[in-house]
């Protein structure tokens, strides 16, 4: 019977399970969206919590049918937000504790890691990155904007931040100035097709960047103000996606500068805005940085990273 590895993820908004062969082959892989209420800004964590439970019993029903063809030899949860000391959030208690029961009935290893880390390895799996000790990722979600100097360990990876957001993270601004506009959360699809109706340089909206640290408080500030004077949509939305643009590749270009690595792995929902991602590729390829994006099937909350984790940890601990 061939080997399989069990990856489940219980982030702010999507239920996740994968399953992947011993050559990183997706057997399956099943992703549910919580449920928002419309107008709102999104969950709190005791009903993410509750709607978990009830979207893991229907989807593991998928993974009871593929145990005919693929023994699970390892499971793997995310069962915190990042691998730091103190990162916790209620949500990925959910995976934590059903990956550990699943393990434990099945008589096999468990294995935690971090959701950023999930990320982290989808990206370099889909995106065929090179196979490097060191190098920068680009972390940006909803819930997260951070530039990480990244450390390849045989189990896993070691993490840095070298600079990020000091105020709203990058999917906080889209998602309050989508709300503004009458979209519905999350609102980065929306707005991205908005904006491709927009005119570039009609409306600008400055980036505020110093040093490694971004901040989006004043630009979200000054697009409402816009939004309520009646601007046109479509160029405050352009002029939005080229502030996050413009901010990520200065606060890069100054880490590259200062470590001096120039291999670039963005992930996260946000990277796969193709305004931002065509944005950064011209402007800093020229500069001799060499970019890798995640695939956008990918760049959202799922588990094959954390699956592809799972093996390696059942592999080399």
């Amino acid at each position: 019977m061939k080997k399989g590895y069990l990856g489940i993820d219980t982030s702010n908004y999507t239920t996740s399970i994968a399953l992947i062969d011993e050559q990183e082959r997706i057997v399956l892989e099943k992703r549910k969206l919580l449920e928002i209420k419309k107008g709102t800004r999104g969950l709190r964590q005791s009903e993410a919590v509750f709607q978990h439970i009830k979207n893991i019993s229907k989807i593991l029903e998928d993974i009871d049918e593929q145990r005919i063809k693929y023994k699970i030899s390892a499971v793997c949860s995310s069962s915190k937000p990042r691998p730091i000391e103190n990162s916790y959030m209620p949500v990925f208690q959910v995976s934590k504790t059903l990956g550990q029961a699943i393990a434990k009935f099945l008589n096999i290893p468990f294995y935690e890691v971090s959701h950023q880390e999930g990320h982290i390895m989808a990206g370099i799996w889909s995106s065929k990155f090179p196979n490097l000790d060191k190098f920068i990722s680009v972390h940006l979600s909803g819930g997260t904007t951070e530039f990480i100097l990244v450390e390849k360990r045989k189990n896993g990876f070691s993490e840095k931040i070298m600079g990020g957001s000091q105020d709203l993270n990058v999917g906080q601004f889209i998602d309050r100035v989508g709300l503004s506009m009458g979209f519905e959360f999350p609102c980065g699809p929306s707005l991205e097709q908005l904006s491709k109706k927009g005119i570039q340089g009609k409306i600008t909206i400055p980036s505020s960047v110093k040093d490694n640290l971004i901040s989006f408080s004043g630009p979200e500030t000054m697009a409402q103000r816009l939004i309520s004077h009646k601007e046109n949509l479509s160029d405050i939305a352009i002029a939005v996606l080229h502030c996050i643009a413009k901010s990520i590749e200065k606060a890069l270009l100054n880490i590259v500068h200062k470590i001096n690595l120039y291999d670039i792995l963005l992930v996260g929902g946000v990277a796969s805005n193709e305004y931002i991602k065509q944005y950064l590729l011209r402007k800093l390829s020229p500069k001799g940085i060499h970019l890798f994006f995640c695939s956008p099937k990918y760049s959202s909350d799922n588990a094959v990273g954390v699956a592809l984790l799972g093996r390696q940890k059942n592999i080399f601990t």
